[in-house]
């Protein structure tokens, strides 16, 4: 009877910790999931805010810049003047963040939106921005400003905002792309 008592006593304590020890293992396993799913959220919602970021400084931008060439049109210098100061300052904010942002989107998304930013998108903006500010000059000279220049500088605007919305449009399907990668990977594999 006391080899009964014994083995029973045994068998439960031997089994409760070899229990414990399997459950503390996947309570561990799991922990360390639910980690790397919380860092991958995080590096998810950095690449939003990048986007929301850029998007939002180059929208601003080109709204500017189609805001200056309606104020072109009209027959009000002063008009011109406030839309070329708002323009200015649109522009500083532009240029004062363009580098981090350059950096951010090589981090984090890769080379090649850096390089339609810096090849594409910039250029245009660079060349439309000089060539009305010309125009802003001419007309505080009262100079008679072209039809067929302004007529080119809003065609421009049109095919920059092309470009931002494909730009914006990748960068948004990369992104989709990285977040159902991140949720297939776990449901797929979650041995670790």
């Amino acid at each position: 009877m006391l080899t009964a008592i014994a083995t029973v006593v045994l068998t439960f304590v031997l089994t409760g910790l070899a229990a414990n020890r399997l459950v503390q293992r996947w309570q561990y396993r799991n922990w360390i999931l639910q980690q790397r799913m919380l860092d991958a959220q995080e590096r998810q919602k950095s690449l939003q805010a990048i986007f929301e970021d850029l998007a939002n400084l180059a929208s601003k931008r080109h709204n500017k810049m189609r805001m200056l060439l309606s104020s072109l049109r009209s027959h009000s210098a002063d008009k011109v003047d406030e839309r070329l100061q708002e323009y200015g300052v649109t522009l500083s904010e532009w240029n004062e963040r363009l580098n981090p942002i350059s950096a951010t989107l090589t981090l984090h998304l890769g080379w090649n939106f850096t390089w339609r930013l810096q090849k594409q998108i910039q250029p245009a903006f660079r060349s439309l921005g000089r060539d009305l500010e010309r125009l802003s000059r001419l007309k505080a000279a009262g100079s008679r400003l072209s039809t067929s220049e302004l007529r080119q500088a809003q065609h421009r605007l049109d095919q920059l905002q092309g470009t931002l919305f494909a730009f914006n449009r990748d960068m948004l399907r990369y992104l989709f792309d990285k977040r159902a990668e991140l949720y297939r990977e776990q449901i797929l594999s979650p041995d670790t």
